[in-house]
């Protein structure tokens, strides 16, 4: 009961087939059987929102496939989240939705958390009223390497700045993992890109 932050890795149990062509047709009745809890997700998931000049809709599709990928762990992280807050007896805490790491048959670059999928996320963490403070993209983080994405250091410190604006709209820190592994460089473009909230 020491402890102040917790950091809970959900890559084990996140559906990534939900996002690309090997999902099964009927995907989302599967993450989500009931009915009346399908329309009250895409009724809070549909309005529109304004981030940093953009803003983003998400249609019904892709609100359906990241409920897919994420339902199990959200649910699992709720349950988690009660347990740790039963076990601080109402002393204040971090908490962090971790998804940046990856099972070893999904590439890093293959699942990168886009700005739509982070709005998923911060929405419906905001929606089940769970106490996330932290929160850790997939900005393309591969343990033992430095950031390789095609974009370069452009493109990452520009993911990563859309990224900021939305963490930032929901009152959320970025977190990166595996930053040990980063050059200078990449470092200086993340604190760029975060103006040094990170």
């Amino acid at each position: 009961t020491d402890y102040t932050f917790f950091t809970m890795d959900m890559a084990d149990i996140l559906h990534y087939e939900a996002l690309n062509g090997g999902a099964p047709a009927n995907f989302w009745e599967q993450a989500v059987p009931n009915s009346a809890e399908r329309s009250a997700i895409l009724k809070d998931h549909q309005s529109p929102c304004h981030v940093g000049g953009v803003t983003y809709r998400l249609s019904e599709d892709l609100i359906a496939r990241f409920a897919a990928k994420y339902w199990e762990s959200l649910a699992a992280f709720e349950t988690l989240s009660q347990e740790i807050s039963s076990l601080k007896d109402g002393q204040s805490f971090d908490l962090e939705f971790t998804i940046d790491e990856h099972p070893p048959e999904v590439a890093a670059f293959d699942c990168l958390t886009s700005e739509e999928e982070l709005l998923f996320v911060l929405r419906e963490i905001a929606r089940r009223g769970l106490p996330v403070t932290h929160v850790a993209p997939n900005y393309g983080a591969e343990k033992g390497f430095d950031y390789r994405g095609a974009d370069g250091l452009e493109g990452l410190e520009r993911r990563v700045k859309a990224l900021q604006a939305i963490a930032g709209e929901f009152n959320m820190m970025l977190d990166f993992h595996s930053a040990d592994d980063l050059t200078s460089p990449t470092r200086a473009a993340l604190r760029r890109a975060t103006k040094g909230f990170l």
